[in-house]
């Protein structure tokens, strides 16, 4: 037994409007700058990386505290840190608290996947400058970049 059936439509043309042009980020040129990138994990690293080098800046790397603290002492010329939150050994938090000790002028970026307003808050209050969210917008990284060095 075979059923035939027929719903009645009328075609209508739908209206497309063009694509939106994505807006490239601007690269912010950081030749001769030093930044330190804190970041345990290597996923988050490497793409933080990617990005930066994108900049033309040297990059050392710190998977914790102490090692951020280590690097700032042989490398005295680093001029920003991109500061994972959550870190092994001493965590960004007690990091930054330790560098405005010595040194109030560094720009320190808070870099964590906690985009709760009381992490951003206690970034602040430990003395970072800013504060990125992951995953990373790269507009707005770059941005920061820029606007700090």
């Amino acid at each position: 037994m075979n059923i035939l059936f027929s719903i009645p439509y009328e075609k209508v043309e739908i209206a497309h409007s063009p694509k939106k042009q994505l807006k490239k980020a601007r690269i912010p040129n950081l030749t001769g700058k030093t930044l330190i990138i804190a970041e345990d994990d290597e996923t988050n690293f490497d793409l933080l990386q990617t990005l930066v080098l994108k900049t033309n800046a040297t990059i050392l790397h710190a998977t914790n505290g102490d090692e951020v603290l280590n690097l700032l002492h042989e490398y005295p010329e680093t001029e920003m840190i991109l500061m994972d939150i959550k870190m092994p050994v001493m965590n960004g938090i007690e990091t930054t608290k330790k560098i405005r000790e010595v040194d109030k002028q560094i720009p320190i970026i808070a870099v964590t996947a906690y985009a709760l307003k009381e992490e951003k808050m206690r970034s602040f209050d430990a003395g970072c400058n800013d504060y990125i969210s992951k995953p990373i917008v790269v507009d707005e990284l770059y941005q920061k970049l820029d606007s700090f060095l």
